[in-house]
């Protein structure tokens, strides 16, 4: 018996739907997108546009050609940032961004000398709006999760990944951008077009689309966005929170945990983060993984801002990332095995 729980890392299992589209391209299809007229490669074509579509429609977004595909949320982060900071900017960040962020930020505040304010982020769209200011979300945990509007909450450009809540594959990614201002391409290269111009095109999507697309992971995450549009968002997020509120309840339980952030469900996106006193989180991540066949993430996850303000950026933490395909009996089969580790001789913490 397995159980994942990491979901926060990379969603599994994944639709079979989106393994299956995957499959039959590459099995019946398999042509490049952008490179050819003939009749496989126009196919290749229009599955990626219909992708774009459906992508576009996720978000409440009107226009698909400025639906860019990437490798991942990271890559979206630095083609949005780098492609828009220049010497003497200022930037506003939340105080708790994910290394996918912050260290971008701060590579470009020491070799292009840009300025960075850390501030708790409070109806930050607003403030965007009002002062005409590019506002990008980095919306890795919550895309397919929670729903967004890109209209409605002002985002000038919104950062996403396939393999998390959006129940596609890893390896692609995108950048959605409703925004008028001027953004450099972080590549330059082959788009298929325009061949004899010596410059990257001056359109979307080609502007920031360089080199061969990943149509096998785009087909995919379409899938995945279509599992998720008939399902519902707003039904997803009710059982994650559900399952969220159960898993609060139950731990609690346990003697000597320590559990950071709000326990209110209503609060955080799948995630909870905790440690059990006089243990390692890695110590606690392996035996749950190696005696009970538990799943779950252990260490800074990427993001010390986050583990600064809670104080546990030397010793890290535990982390479940509880997805859609989750059950209460995996919660109550992880509170048993906490338990038993709790009795295991103790770690360094």
């Amino acid at each position: 018996m397995s159980i994942y729980l990491d979901n926060a890392a990379t969603t599994y299992p994944k639709p079979q739907t989106v393994i299956e589209s995957m499959a039959n391209f590459m099995t019946n299809i398999g042509a490049t997108s952008g490179r050819g007229a003939y009749e496989k490669a126009l196919q290749s074509d229009m599955l990626v546009y219909q992708v774009r579509k459906r992508i576009a429609t996720l978000f409440n977004f009107n226009d698909p050609k400025k639906v860019i595909f990437s490798l991942n949320a990271t890559e979206s982060l630095n083609i949005a940032i780098k492609g828009i900071l220049k010497k003497g900017d200022h930037v506003i960040t939340s105080s708790i961004e994910h290394n996918a962020v912050w260290r971008c930020l701060k590579t470009l505040e020491r070799d292009i000398g840009i300025t960075i304010s850390v501030v708790p982020f409070k109806e930050i769209g607003e403030i965007c709006r009002k002062y005409n200011i590019p506002f990008l979300v980095d919306a890795a945990q919550t895309a397919g999760v929670f729903p967004i509007d890109v209209k409605e909450s002002n985002i000038s450009l919104l950062a996403f990944t396939g393999h998390k809540g959006l129940l596609g594959p890893m390896g692609i990614g995108g950048l959605v951008i409703n925004w008028e201002g001027d953004l450099n391409p972080l590549k330059s290269g082959g788009t298929g077009g325009d061949s004899a111009y010596e410059y990257q095109p001056d359109y979307y999507p080609n502007r920031l689309e360089t080199g061969t697309l990943n149509v096998p992971g785009i087909i995919g995450l379409g899938e995945g966005i279509k599992y998720i549009q008939e399902i519902g968002e707003d039904k997803i997020h009710s059982k994650e929170k559900l399952l969220l509120r159960y898993a609060f309840n139950q731990l609690q339980k346990i003697k000597d945990i320590i559990i950071y952030g709000p326990k209110d469900s209503e609060k955080i996106i799948g995630v909870i983060s905790f440690n059990l006193k006089g243990k390692s989180c890695e110590g606690v991540a392996y035996e749950l993984d190696q005696q009970f066949g538990i799943m779950i993430r252990a260490g800074l996850h990427c993001a010390p801002s986050a583990h600064e303000i809670i104080g546990t950026k030397k010793v890290g933490t535990c982390r479940i990332g509880i997805g859609y395909f989750n059950e209460k009996e995996d919660i109550e089969f992880l509170v048993e095995a906490l338990k038993k580790v709790n009795k295991l001789s103790e770690g360094n913490c």
